[in-house]
């Protein structure tokens, strides 16, 4: 079983997929959360949102952390008049001349759920209207096309896990991955910082950042989006060691990535280009390979019903947060604070100001943070960076101001 990280390229990804399905015949991969080709039918250029009368942002996740671009476009959206609500109201987006759906948080199962949610408020072949999701993982989409293209053999579920392969930073950190990896018989993490593996891994193989990597990623608009180089990486780079790797199971893979790409165009779409055609590998998330259970059918979007006097709870993970960055000093002022945000109707309502010590709690547990009150959350919604919820994970929460 492969953890991907989602960071990966699609070089890396392809070169990773036929080492382990061709050579090992271990087909299984996982992302750390679903993809989907259910907003397919949906795709827009990311300019489409500056065009719309009405955008509806869903999700809870601030949209600076997910994507900061789409921020850029939803801004040129309300310069030029449109109506941008964090809370759907669905009359308004029927009578909508052009809508956009952006779905940014937790519950979007790779797309699925805003496109549901576009086809319920009829915004099929309706011109200039688009749904966006916008994902936890940088390149999820085009690992899923690479990872297909690397074999036609089908997955099995892999019980036991003879060996766990553990690719990035990212998946070396997900504390669902380290339950997998007490699952597994061997465990071979690849990563930049050795102690995020030390003590759980087996075998520890050098990783690269995208400063260090040549490649190609597939965007928010599903194009092909070029990676160069900024640094060269004190050890050969992933795609080298793989194929070297890759020599001695009998499987030939290109140590570059242009010939890489090369290869996977034509074995994935017969020489036509890489992400135009083809059938996406319908990758799971680390928690659902956790529970051993099919998905769930997508339930019809409904508002969510806290108990009285408590509010929804979104942890988020910051657009600067990782390993990567907790090791750069000149970086730690774009980490977040130890805050929990909240909207200024529930602020008022709970009589507390912005820079009060609040306790954030949850079934037992609790968080000691500072307020912070932000203009356009949505009212019954407070957020909270995960490196701060401590034992609080997201769902209904008491916040109320801390004795002094």
């Amino acid at each position: 079983m492969t953890a991907l990280s989602g960071s990966e390229t699609v070089e890396m990804a392809y070169a990773l997929g036929k080492l382990l399905r061709d050579g090992l015949g271990a087909h299984n991969a996982l992302l750390p959360e679903e993809i989907s080709d259910a907003l397919d039918a949906y795709h827009q250029p990311l300019s489409a949102i500056a065009d719309a009368n009405v955008v509806v942002v869903l999700g809870g996740v601030p949209v600076e952390e997910r994507a900061p671009i789409v921020e850029l476009w939803i801004k040129q959206a309300r310069r030029r008049g449109a109506r941008v609500l964090y809370e759907l109201d669905e009359d308004a987006v029927r009578e909508a001349g052009c809508a956009i759906l952006i779905w940014s948080g937790p519950g979007g199962r790779g797309g699925a759920t805003v496109a549901a949610l576009a086809e319920r408020l009829g915004l099929a072949g309706k011109e200039g209207c688009g749904a966006f999701y916008l994902p936890e993982t940088p390149n999820g989409r085009g690992i899923a096309d690479a990872w297909a293209a690397a074999s036609d053999t089908e997955a099995e579920s892999p019980e036991p896990i003879g060996l766990l392969l553990v690719s990035g930073d990212e998946a070396a950190a997900n504390p669902a991955v380290r339950r997998l990896a007490e699952q597994a018989e061997s465990v071979l993490a690849i990563t930049m910082f050795h102690s995020l593996a030390v003590g759980w891994a087996d075998l520890v193989l050098p990783g690269t950042s995208y400063l260090e990597r040549d490649g190609t990623y597939v965007n928010l608009e599903g194009r092909l989006q070029r990676l160069r180089r900024a640094a060269i990486p004190p050890a050969p780079d992933e795609l080298a060691w793989i194929a070297k790797l890759a020599e001695r199971f009998g499987v030939a893979i290109p140590p570059y990535p242009s010939a890489v790409f090369e290869e996977l165009s034509a074995a994935a779409y017969g020489g036509l280009p890489f992400g135009e055609v083809g059938e996406r590998a319908p990758l799971r998330g680390y928690a659902e390979s956790e529970e051993h259970v099919e998905t769930p059918p997508l339930p019809e979007p409904q508002p969510a019903a806290s108990p009285p006097g408590t509010i929804e709870l979104v942890c988020y993970r910051p657009l600067f947060s990782g390993a990567a960055v907790e090791r750069v000093p000149e970086l730690e002022f774009q980490r977040p604070g130890a805050e929990v945000e909240l909207a200024r109707a529930d602020a008022r309502r709970l009589g507390v100001a912005a820079g009060d010590e609040v306790t954030v709690g949850s079934n037992g547990t609790s968080v000691t943070l500072r307020a912070r009150v932000r203009a356009g959350l949505q009212e019954g919604t407070a957020l909270i960076p995960e490196e701060h919820a401590g034992a609080v994970r997201s769902g209904p929460v008491t916040i109320a101001r801390s004795s002094s």
